[in-house]
Protein backbone atom coordinates (compact mmCIF):
# COMPACT_ATOMS: atom_id res chain seq x y z
CA UNK A 1 0.00 0.00 0.00
CA UNK A 2 1.06 3.56 -0.63
CA UNK A 3 0.84 4.62 3.02
CA UNK A 4 3.19 1.79 3.99
CA UNK A 5 5.92 3.51 1.99
CA UNK A 6 5.78 6.44 4.39
CA UNK A 7 4.91 4.75 7.69
CA UNK A 8 7.75 2.24 7.64
CA UNK A 9 10.53 4.82 7.11
CA UNK A 10 9.05 7.03 9.83
CA UNK A 11 8.93 4.17 12.35
CA UNK A 12 12.44 3.06 11.38
CA UNK A 13 13.78 6.61 11.76
CA UNK A 14 12.08 6.91 15.16
CA UNK A 15 13.61 3.66 16.35
CA UNK A 16 17.09 4.69 15.17
CA UNK A 17 16.73 8.10 16.81
CA UNK A 18 15.71 6.45 20.08
CA UNK A 19 18.74 4.18 20.01
CA UNK A 20 21.10 7.11 19.42
CA UNK A 21 19.37 9.13 22.15
CA UNK A 22 19.89 6.29 24.64
CA UNK A 23 23.54 5.94 23.65
CA UNK A 24 24.09 9.67 24.00
CA UNK A 25 22.43 9.66 27.41
CA UNK A 26 24.69 6.81 28.55
CA UNK A 27 27.82 8.64 27.37
CA UNK A 28 26.77 11.93 28.95
CA UNK A 29 25.52 10.38 32.19
CA UNK A 30 28.55 11.56 34.16
CA UNK A 31 28.59 15.06 32.71
CA UNK A 32 27.32 17.75 35.13
CA UNK A 33 25.06 19.25 32.45
CA UNK A 34 23.26 15.91 32.11
CA UNK A 35 21.85 16.16 35.65
CA UNK A 36 19.02 18.43 34.53
CA UNK A 37 18.18 16.05 31.68
CA UNK A 38 18.14 13.07 34.04
CA UNK A 39 15.78 14.87 36.42
CA UNK A 40 13.50 15.80 33.52
CA UNK A 41 13.38 12.22 32.24
CA UNK A 42 12.82 10.85 35.74
CA UNK A 43 9.81 13.02 36.48
CA UNK A 44 8.33 12.50 32.99
CA UNK A 45 9.28 8.83 32.75
CA UNK A 46 5.68 7.60 32.77
CA UNK A 47 4.79 9.79 29.78
CA UNK A 48 7.80 8.49 27.87
CA UNK A 49 6.87 4.89 28.71
CA UNK A 50 3.35 5.46 27.44
CA UNK A 51 4.63 7.08 24.24
CA UNK A 52 6.84 4.07 23.45
CA UNK A 53 4.15 1.50 24.27
CA UNK A 54 1.38 3.37 22.40
CA UNK A 55 3.55 3.89 19.31
CA UNK A 56 4.53 0.22 19.26
CA UNK A 57 0.90 -0.90 19.64
CA UNK A 58 -0.31 1.50 16.93
CA UNK A 59 2.40 0.33 14.54
CA UNK A 60 1.55 -3.30 15.20
CA UNK A 61 -2.17 -2.75 14.56
CA UNK A 62 -1.41 -0.71 11.45
CA UNK A 63 0.59 -3.51 9.83
CA UNK A 64 -1.85 -6.28 10.75
CA UNK A 65 -5.23 -4.56 10.28
CA UNK A 66 -4.54 -1.97 7.57
CA UNK A 67 -1.62 -3.30 5.54
CA UNK A 68 -2.85 -6.88 6.22
CA UNK A 69 0.53 -8.32 7.12
CA UNK A 70 0.08 -11.65 8.88
CA UNK A 71 1.69 -11.51 12.34
CA UNK A 72 4.34 -14.13 12.91
CA UNK A 73 4.15 -16.62 15.77
CA UNK A 74 6.54 -14.64 17.97
CA UNK A 75 4.64 -11.42 17.20
CA UNK A 76 1.69 -12.70 19.23
CA UNK A 77 3.91 -13.02 22.32
CA UNK A 78 5.10 -9.49 21.65
CA UNK A 79 1.51 -8.26 21.54
CA UNK A 80 0.62 -10.05 24.77
CA UNK A 81 3.40 -8.17 26.56
CA UNK A 82 3.06 -4.82 24.75
CA UNK A 83 -0.67 -4.05 24.47
CA UNK A 84 -1.43 -4.15 28.24
CA UNK A 85 1.43 -1.71 28.84
CA UNK A 86 -0.13 0.90 26.58
CA UNK A 87 -3.55 0.52 28.25
CA UNK A 88 -2.28 0.56 31.86
CA UNK A 89 0.08 3.47 31.30
CA UNK A 90 -2.65 5.42 29.51
CA UNK A 91 -5.00 4.90 32.47
CA UNK A 92 -2.22 5.98 34.83
CA UNK A 93 -1.74 9.25 32.94
CA UNK A 94 -5.45 10.04 32.83
CA UNK A 95 -6.08 9.24 36.52
CA UNK A 96 -2.73 10.67 37.70
CA UNK A 97 -2.12 7.46 39.64
CA UNK A 98 0.91 5.22 40.07
CA UNK A 99 -0.29 2.30 37.99
CA UNK A 100 3.13 2.13 36.31
CA UNK A 101 4.84 1.25 39.60
CA UNK A 102 2.17 -1.11 40.91
CA UNK A 103 1.17 -3.08 37.82
CA UNK A 104 3.82 -2.58 35.15
CA UNK A 105 7.06 -2.78 37.15
CA UNK A 106 6.92 -5.51 39.77
CA UNK A 107 10.56 -5.48 40.89
CA UNK A 108 11.99 -3.08 43.47
CA UNK A 109 15.54 -2.42 44.61
CA UNK A 110 15.22 -2.18 48.40
CA UNK A 111 18.76 -0.81 48.61
CA UNK A 112 17.81 2.24 46.53
CA UNK A 113 14.75 3.79 48.18
CA UNK A 114 13.48 7.35 47.87
CA UNK A 115 10.79 9.33 49.65
CA UNK A 116 8.56 11.45 47.40
CA UNK A 117 7.45 14.75 48.94
CA UNK A 118 5.58 17.88 47.94
CA UNK A 119 7.41 20.93 49.32
CA UNK A 120 5.40 24.11 49.75
CA UNK A 121 6.57 26.94 47.50
CA UNK A 122 6.98 29.08 50.61
CA UNK A 123 9.57 26.64 52.02
CA UNK A 124 11.19 25.62 48.74
CA UNK A 125 13.82 28.39 48.80
CA UNK A 126 15.27 26.92 52.01
CA UNK A 127 16.17 23.62 50.35
CA UNK A 128 18.93 22.68 47.94
CA UNK A 129 20.19 19.46 46.32
CA UNK A 130 22.28 17.36 48.67
CA UNK A 131 20.62 18.71 51.83
CA UNK A 132 20.43 16.16 54.64
CA UNK A 133 17.29 15.12 56.48
CA UNK A 134 15.88 12.66 59.00
CA UNK A 135 13.30 10.18 57.68
CA UNK A 136 10.57 8.60 59.79
CA UNK A 137 7.81 6.18 58.77
CA UNK A 138 4.44 5.46 60.32
CA UNK A 139 5.10 1.71 60.32
CA UNK A 140 8.11 2.01 62.66
CA UNK A 141 7.42 4.77 65.22
CA UNK A 142 10.57 6.05 66.91
CA UNK A 143 12.93 4.76 64.20
CA UNK A 144 14.93 7.19 62.08
CA UNK A 145 16.88 6.95 58.83
CA UNK A 146 19.33 9.35 57.23
CA UNK A 147 18.35 10.93 53.92
CA UNK A 148 19.60 13.39 51.34
CA UNK A 149 17.64 15.57 48.90
CA UNK A 150 18.36 13.77 45.64
CA UNK A 151 15.92 15.05 43.01
CA UNK A 152 13.91 18.25 42.48
CA UNK A 153 11.15 18.40 39.89
CA UNK A 154 11.82 20.81 37.02
CA UNK A 155 8.32 22.27 37.40
CA UNK A 156 5.92 22.99 40.27
CA UNK A 157 2.48 21.54 40.86
CA UNK A 158 0.18 24.54 40.47
CA UNK A 159 -2.84 22.81 42.04
CA UNK A 160 -0.92 21.92 45.21
CA UNK A 161 1.23 25.09 45.20
CA UNK A 162 4.17 22.78 45.82
CA UNK A 163 7.32 21.42 44.19
CA UNK A 164 7.75 17.60 44.06
CA UNK A 165 11.09 16.37 45.38
CA UNK A 166 12.68 13.01 46.18
CA UNK A 167 14.83 12.21 49.21
CA UNK A 168 17.19 9.24 48.94
CA UNK A 169 17.47 6.93 51.97
CA UNK A 170 21.16 6.65 52.82
CA UNK A 171 20.89 3.74 55.26
CA UNK A 172 17.97 1.55 54.14
CA UNK A 173 17.30 -1.71 55.95
CA UNK A 174 14.84 -4.58 55.92
CA UNK A 175 12.17 -2.57 57.75
CA UNK A 176 11.57 -0.18 54.86
CA UNK A 177 9.24 -1.06 51.99
CA UNK A 178 8.06 0.82 48.90
CA UNK A 179 4.82 2.83 49.26
CA UNK A 180 5.21 3.29 53.06
CA UNK A 181 4.00 6.59 54.51
CA UNK A 182 7.06 8.64 55.43
CA UNK A 183 8.00 12.11 56.66
CA UNK A 184 11.28 14.03 56.32
CA UNK A 185 12.70 16.66 58.67
CA UNK A 186 15.35 18.58 56.75
CA UNK A 187 18.51 19.70 58.53
CA UNK A 188 20.47 22.88 58.01
CA UNK A 189 23.80 22.43 56.27
CA UNK A 190 25.36 25.39 58.08
CA UNK A 191 27.67 24.54 61.01
CA UNK A 192 26.41 25.61 64.39
CA UNK A 193 29.23 28.10 64.99
CA UNK A 194 28.73 29.79 61.63
CA UNK A 195 24.96 30.18 61.84
CA UNK A 196 24.22 33.78 62.86
CA UNK A 197 21.30 34.22 65.17
CA UNK A 198 21.13 30.52 66.03
CA UNK A 199 18.94 30.10 69.09
CA UNK A 200 20.57 28.82 72.25
CA UNK A 201 18.83 25.64 73.37
CA UNK A 202 18.64 24.57 77.00
CA UNK A 203 17.19 21.35 78.35
CA UNK A 204 16.41 20.46 81.98
CA UNK A 205 19.02 18.09 83.42
CA UNK A 206 16.22 15.79 84.55
CA UNK A 207 15.33 15.11 80.91
CA UNK A 208 18.78 13.77 79.99
CA UNK A 209 19.81 10.14 80.47
CA UNK A 210 23.25 9.07 79.18
CA UNK A 211 23.39 11.97 76.70
CA UNK A 212 19.98 11.03 75.32
CA UNK A 213 16.54 12.57 75.53
CA UNK A 214 13.08 11.47 74.49
CA UNK A 215 11.34 13.81 72.04
CA UNK A 216 7.64 13.58 71.20
CA UNK A 217 7.04 13.49 67.44
CA UNK A 218 3.49 12.93 66.22
CA UNK A 219 2.44 11.53 69.63
CA UNK A 220 5.31 9.01 69.58
CA UNK A 221 8.57 8.89 71.52
CA UNK A 222 11.75 9.37 69.49
CA UNK A 223 15.13 8.94 71.17
CA UNK A 224 17.69 11.63 70.33
CA UNK A 225 21.39 11.74 71.15
CA UNK A 226 22.52 15.22 72.21
CA UNK A 227 25.79 16.96 73.00
CA UNK A 228 25.85 19.47 75.83
CA UNK A 229 28.49 22.03 76.79
CA UNK A 230 27.77 22.39 80.48
CA UNK A 231 25.17 23.11 83.13
CA UNK A 232 23.83 26.63 83.60
CA UNK A 233 21.10 28.20 85.74
CA UNK A 234 18.81 27.77 82.73
CA UNK A 235 19.67 24.09 82.28
CA UNK A 236 22.07 22.08 80.14
CA UNK A 237 23.17 23.95 77.05
CA UNK A 238 22.60 21.79 73.95
CA UNK A 239 25.14 22.10 71.15
CA UNK A 240 23.87 19.27 68.94
CA UNK A 241 20.79 17.10 68.71
CA UNK A 242 18.00 19.61 69.34
CA UNK A 243 16.94 22.62 67.30
CA UNK A 244 14.68 24.20 69.90
CA UNK A 245 10.93 23.99 70.32
CA UNK A 246 10.78 20.22 70.70
CA UNK A 247 8.68 18.54 73.37
CA UNK A 248 11.03 16.55 75.63
CA UNK A 249 10.14 14.09 78.38
CA UNK A 250 11.06 15.09 81.93
CA UNK A 251 12.29 12.40 84.31
CA UNK A 252 12.03 9.53 81.79
CA UNK A 253 11.57 6.24 83.59
CA UNK A 254 13.12 2.90 82.66
CA UNK A 255 9.81 1.74 81.18
CA UNK A 256 9.92 4.25 78.33
CA UNK A 257 10.87 2.99 74.89
CA UNK A 258 11.21 4.64 71.50
CA UNK A 259 8.00 4.36 69.54
CA UNK A 260 5.66 4.40 72.53
CA UNK A 261 2.51 6.45 72.08
CA UNK A 262 2.26 9.32 74.57
CA UNK A 263 0.18 12.40 75.25
CA UNK A 264 1.79 15.79 75.84
CA UNK A 265 0.64 17.66 78.94
CA UNK A 266 1.04 21.40 78.78
CA UNK A 267 1.77 23.29 82.05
Amino acid sequence: MESEQYVSPVLAAGAIATVFAVLFAMLAAEHPAAAAVRRLVTFHGQKLMFAVAATAMAGSLYYSEYVHFTPCELCWFQRIAMYPLAILLGVALVTRSRLDARYVVTLADLNDLRVELDISQNDFARLKPGQRGIITVDAWPGAEWQGVLDEIAPEANRQKAAVPVKVKVLNPDARLRPEMNAAVAFLSDEPAAAAPGRPVVYVPPAAVRNDRVYVVVRDRLVERTIRTSGNTPLGLRVEEGLAGGEDVVLNPGPHLRAGMKVKVKRP
